[in-house]
């Protein structure tokens, strides 16, 4: 967890406006680097050892991992669309006790395509890297066919695992893509380092699904 990014600014801030207030009448058990096979065993020792009254987690794989295991504790949690992703029944009725935000950041993958298009005017052929878990198909067809309409060609690389990354990034680089759209999704916001610096190596304009990659270094 990085509390120096906005994301857990303004978390801990509505915290302390609700009242609670760390070191005083609150006390965070993070668990950081959490493996999605090992999310159930480690949340349920919370709950059994450590005694927490609410979990705090982010992403489809390590929610629905914790979901199917912890069914009393509340579960606080981020998700591109919480009830697409069956998380929840309704945002204003979740029912269970699972309960978040959907950013739907997926819906913004186009957006950021066309910016890219617009950034690298120049570029005939673009690339997008993509998590199968997250980009649903009839998404990357449209990004398909708004790229087409522009005279692009997009070529679409899925990626599920942290080792496939950088060999997907230089396969497109190779086949001649010449800018990068990385869609959104946790997985790859969690590998982003890799993609920043092989981008970097190679060159290769890209654009990234928060700001804050950016001021990371993220071109």
């Amino acid at each position: 967890m990085v509390r120096s990014s906005p994301f857990f600014v303004a978390f801990f801030d509505e915290l302390h406006r609700a009242g609670f207030v760390e070191g005083q009448n609150l006390k965070i058990d993070e668990r950081d680097s959490v493996r999605v096979e090992n999310a159930s065993e480690v949340a349920m020792a919370m709950v059994g050892t450590a005694g927490v009254d609410a979990i705090f987690l982010a992403g489809y794989k390590l929610t629905g991992a914790v979901q199917k295991a912890i069914r009393t504790v509340p579960l606080l949690t981020t998700a591109d669309d919480m009830v697409l992703q069956g998380f929840v029944t309704s945002l204003t009725h979740p029912g269970g006790n699972t309960t978040g935000i959907s950013i739907l950041s997926t819906e913004l993958d186009g957006k950021r395509q066309e910016l890219l298009t617009e950034l690298v005017p120049a570029a005939r052929h673009i690339t997008a890297l993509a998590d199968p878990g997250v980009a649903a198909p009839e998404r990357l067809r449209a990004l398909e066919d708004a790229a087409r309409a522009r005279g692009i060609e997009l070529s679409v690389y899925r990626v599920a695992k942290s080792e496939e990354i950088v060999d997907a990034i230089d396969t497109a680089q190779a086949s001649g893509a010449q800018a990068l759209n990385v869609l959104a999704s946790p997985f790859l916001y969690t590998n982003r380092q890799p993609i920043i610096e092989r981008t970097a190596a190679l060159k290769l304009p890209a654009i990234y699904q928060f700001p804050e990659i950016a001021a990371g270094a993220g071109r």
